[in-house]
């Protein structure tokens, strides 16, 4: 059972946030990542966050319950222990129940065309202007990215697998390329040397060469064209020369 009541207390002042879920636990996840990144609609959480740090902050489960009366246990509790952090009242008559069709309708209308809903639901059916996005962009600039977990890694991979980018796409991909020119660091560098230590020229693996072989196997030659032909040789004169 993942239903009931939770708090958000910082520990260095003693003031909380009380709330309620039928997920608890991706409740917490969905904190957790707006306070993280400075998107939380509670402006009041947000600054304490901001303040005293992700240390400071203690989720904790107050009462587990059931669904139909989540919202009433959720309402007392407030009531008896009046967090600083809620900045709105709670209704207790409010249903957990899911959407009407009108509403769901809204919803759906407003999310047509939206470029930048994902990861966050304020941005749902907005477009930035150019001056936010620059803004944005600036802000974020220097920022070092948390690198994924292996499990996200891997569902990131699995989901990827089998999917081509359209001509579109790509040639976008090739001109963002083409203005940013990459400076690996030393240490991805030395990275990047160790792992292709004792591998001259890449050579590839015995049952690679045999599926190529068989595939290869009635083909008359496979003569490259001229441009290519080209391309190969001005490849391996500049692996000769470095």
């Amino acid at each position: 059972m993942n239903c009931g009541v939770y708090r958000i207390l910082c520990s260095v002042n003693g003031k909380s946030y009380i709330g309620s879920s039928v997920g608890i636990v991706r409740r917490f996840r969905t904190h957790r990542n707006e306070l993280r990144r400075g998107t939380h609609a509670n402006p009041h959480l947000q600054r304490v966050w901001n303040k005293y740090g992700e240390s400071a902050f203690e989720f904790q489960v107050l009462e587990m319950c059931d669904e139909s009366v989540l919202r009433q246990r959720e309402k007392e509790i407030i009531d008896r222990v009046r967090p600083e952090f809620n900045c709105q009242g709670i209704d207790p008559n409010r249903s957990l129940a899911s959407l009407s069709r009108e509403t769901r309708e809204k919803l759906s209308a407003a999310q047509i065309g939206n470029k930048n809903g994902v990861g966050h639901k304020n941005h749902l059916g907005h477009t930035h202007s150019p001056e936010i996005r620059a803004k944005i962009s600036l802000a974020l600039q220097g920022k070092p990215r948390r690198p994924c977990s292996p499990e996200t890694r891997e569902k990131l991979r699995i989901a990827q697998l089998g999917k081509r980018a359209s001509e579109q796409a790509r040639a976008k991909m090739r001109a963002a390329h083409a203005r940013v020119k990459r400076h690996y660091s030393d240490e991805a560098r030395a990275k990047i040397s160790k792992t292709h230590l004792g591998k001259p020229g890449h050579p590839c693996s015995n049952e690679t060469r045999e599926k190529l072989s068989r595939t290869l196997l009635g083909r008359s030659g496979h003569p490259c064209s001229p441009e290519t032909r080209a391309k190969i040789s001005r490849a391996n004169r500049e692996r000769r020369r470095k």
